[in-house]
This record gives structure tokens, C-alpha cells and sequence, in this order.
């Protein structure tokens, strides 16, 4: 009885993880198009101030009297594509390893494959926190020198995200334990 909940739930995991590997995939050809036709024309239509957004989980700060330039508008146009090509390619491959690692189902997760993958996304999830840290430094200084808020000091944090680093120092670890658990289970089948 336990093994069908199991299965049932490792199949909606399934089913989660392809539902954004295709959406990641698709946002990718769009991010693409949309990226090379910015990269591609001479002028952007962007010709004047507008507010500043701040966007965090759970609000979002807008300062109506902050002052956008448009030639910084252009260059955010600008670099955002080529900043935005290696997160994507970090999450596409994640998620790779993540579909593959879900594929093998839950009759034998103990391979030192399994393993090896989980120590992957370990790692892609640590680069995916040093591309969140080195993306904030480009944009403190986008908005050190283009954006303009009447009475507000504006500085660069580089501190990583810590929900990351530490999601990422995990899987590390839980990979670690997967690799022991294979050998510790190949050990024991030589012995019985």
C-alpha cells in the first residue's frame, strides 16, 4: 500500500518537473528571439524616464519619483540578454539531471549514477548562486549610475542569496550520503 503512494507521488514529481522542463524550454526560444532582435536593432523605443520597481517575494516597492534614464533603460536592454544566457543554461541543465534522476523510479535509487547526478545539481545550484551574486553586482551598479531616487543612498550588496548557498551546500552533502549508502550497499551484497 505504501509503494502506490510512493509511486503516485514520484509521478506527479515527474510530472512537475517535465511541465518546467518544457516551459523553461519554450521561455528559452523566446527569451532567445526576443533577446537577438533587442541585440540586433540599432535604437531602442525607449525615450523616456519612467519609475523604478523593486520586486521581492511577497511585495513590490515603486518609487514614482525615481528617475530611470532612457540611455540606461537601453543599456539594461542590452546586457540582460547575454547576462540571462548562463542561468538559463544552469537551470536547463538541473532540471536534466533532475528528469533523468526521476526517470529511474524508486525500485533502485541507490546508484552511484543517481549519485553522481544529485552531486551535479549540487553543484549547477552553487553556480547558479555565484551567477545570482555576480547579476546583483551589475545591476547595483545599473542602478548606482542610471537610477535616480531624490533622497536615497544607493550601495552594492554582493552577499548571496543564504537560502541558496545553503539548498546548494545540501544537495552537496546528500549526494555525499547517496555515494556511501551505493558502496555500503555494494559492500553488503559481496558479503551476503
Amino acid at each position: 500500500m505504501k509503494s502506490t503512494g510512493v509511486k503516485a507521488l514520484l509521478s506527479a514529481v515527474r510530472v512537475l518537473v517535465s511541465i518546467g522542463w518544457y516551459l523553461l524550454v519554450i521561455g528559452t526560444v523566446f527569451y532567445a528571439i526576443v533577446g537577438i532582435s533587442v541585440l540586433g536593432s540599432r535604437e531602442l523605443s525607449i525615450s523616456r524616464s519612467l519609475p523604478w520597481v523593486v520586486i521581492q517575494p511577497g511585495y513590490a516597492l515603486v518609487f514614482s519619483e525615481a528617475e530611470v534614464s532612457p540611455e540606461g533603460l537601453n543599456l539594461a536592454m542590452r546586457l540582460a540578454f547575454p547576462i540571462g544566457i548562463p542561468v538559463i543554461v544552469i537551470y536547463l541543465i538541473m532540471l536534466r539531471n533532475l528528469r533523468q534522476l526521476l526517470a529511474r523510479g524508486i525500485e533502485n535509487p541507490f546508484t552511484l549514477e543517481n549519485a553522481r547526478r544529485i552531486r551535479l545539481i549540487g553543484f549547477l545550484m552553487l553556480a547558479g548562486v555565484v551567477a545570482d551574486m555576480g547579476f546583483n553586482l551589475l545591476l547595483a551598479k545599473f542602478v548606482i549610475n542610471y537610477v535616480h531616487i531624490p533622497g536615497a543612498t544607493i550601495r552594492p550588496n554582493p552577499l548571496p542569496y543564504r537560502g541558496g548557498l545553503f539548498s546548494a551546500l545540501l544537495m552537496l552533502v546528500v549526494s555525499e550520503v547517496f555515494r556511501l549508502g551505493v558502496l555500503l550497499q555494494e559492500e553488503h551484497d559481496l558479503t551476503v
